[in-house]
């Protein structure tokens, strides 16, 4: 009975993980979209965008910018879940992070500045190699959460009423293109740890 449900759940994860890089991709490219927009603005470049109205263009990318994210975000909390889910499923022991917890500590402050890291490292960790002792790291997990990280700083600091506008604009595009790197790193992560489980997790617990 576990192994036909953690079966399910290896093909959920699939599911996911290929919703999860099409969302990942899409967001990638409404990042660059805004930094074009952000750069018309600093540029104040009216000529660019051609008869179109600059505010119309900017309302416009901006919802579909913030929709995608939105969507992206879901989709990859979701991901995380099922991807913890399954460890438990094969009966892995000694986990620290709940399927729950993995993505509720996202949302906790102060904490979501280092707990997402260690749900995400053990994630990957046990994933890969089981049981075993601490391994090497996928290079792109400390590039990930550094990008996330000073993203989510930077952008709260741009927030701030303290700001000039000029700087607001320079302080946005730096943001976006943390996004854009941090989106990438994991996109790396998503593909490593869905092929990891469906090739490793399944077996392992069949001769378990």
């Amino acid at each position: 009975m576990a192994l036909l449900k953690l079966d399910h759940g290896l093909r959920v994860l699939e599911r996911r993980s290929l919703i999860a890089t099409y969302a990942i991709y899409a967001y990638i490219a409404l990042s660059f979209a805004m930094i074009v927009m952000l750069y018309g603005g600093m540029a104040n470049w009216q000529g660019f965008y051609g008869s179109i109205d600059l505010v119309t263009i900017s309302a416009l990318t901006t919802v579909v910018y913030w929709a995608g994210t939105l969507f992206a975000a879901i989709v990859i909390l979701m991901w995380i879940y099922r991807a913890h889910a399954n460890l438990f499923a094969a009966g892995m022991e000694g986990l620290k992070y709940t399927p729950g917890w993995s993505v509720g500590w996202f949302f906790i402050p102060i904490a979501n500045f280092f707990e997402p890291f260690q749900a995400m490292r053990e994630l990957l960790q046990v994933s890969r190699y089981g049981n075993k002792p601490m391994m090497r790291d996928l290079p792109e997990l400390v590039p990930w959460w550094t990008f996330f990280v000073g993203s989510n700083v930077i952008g709260t600091v741009n927030g701030t009423a303290f700001v000039a506008d000029d700087v607001q604009y320079l302080l946005a595009a730096v943001t976006l293109v943390l996004d854009i790197a941090a989106a990438w790193c994991l996109l790396q992560i998503v593909r490593v740890v869905t092929r990891a489980q469906t090739e490793r997790l399944s077996m392992s617990h069949t001769f378990v």
